[in-house]
């Protein structure tokens, strides 16, 4: 019986001698992986805010990072995903940070080495419309282009890879006061 314990006892060693080099080794790994990939220049968060201090507006608003996986070694590029229209904040994409619709779109970026960058509009609500980006269109296409040109600077994406991609009004927005006014947060990038 002695014999038997012993051997369980040397058994059981062994068997947690090998999960810990194990779970040592899959850390050195990942941490040698997050290395390998450089530092980061801007982290995932939600409910960050921004204020448009550079065209004397003072607007404020919130936006989402999606950076998870990039490879800081390499050229990172950048999409601006704008919500549409919306009355509810439950019917908005954009306040639903973690639903699949903003999850799946950020793993699609990060798999491209693009951060997925997600801003409300700085509009406040009407009671026509709801929340809209066109209905203040030039205001808040100053605010975005301070918005894009911070986070350029901040993140160092690469001009040549900068998206823009918008649902509805945020495509209305994107169309009618963004690539129409000659916003540099276009044409410098």
């Amino acid at each position: 019986m002695a014999i038997i314990k012993q051997k369980s006892t040397v058994l059981v060693t062994f068997i947690l001698s090998c999960v810990a080099a194990f779970v040592l080794s899959t850390t050195m790994v990942s941490s040698a992986e997050a290395l390998s990939k450089g530092t980061p220049r801007i982290q995932s968060g939600q409910y960050l805010t921004f204020t448009d201090n550079v065209n004397g507006t003072g607007l404020q608003s919130r936006y989402h990072v999606y950076a998870d996986n990039i490879d800081w070694t390499q050229n990172v590029g950048v999409v601006y995903y704008l919500d549409g229209d919306y009355f509810s904040t439950t019917a908005s994409t954009f306040h639903k940070p973690n639903g699949v619709t903003l999850k799946n779109m950020a793993q699609d970026a990060n798999n491209k080495n693009l951060v997925l960058i997600v801003p409300e509009t700085p509009s406040g609500k009407t009671a026509a419309n709801g929340w809209t980006w066109w209905e203040n269109g030039n205001t808040n296409a100053q605010w975005f282009d301070a918005f894009a040109k911070a986070m350029k600077n901040k993140a160092g994406f690469n001009p040549s890879d900068t998206w823009t991609v918008g649902y509805s009004g945020g495509a209305e927005f994107l169309t009618m006061n963004v690539f129409n006014q000659n916003r540099s947060v276009i044409r410098s990038h």
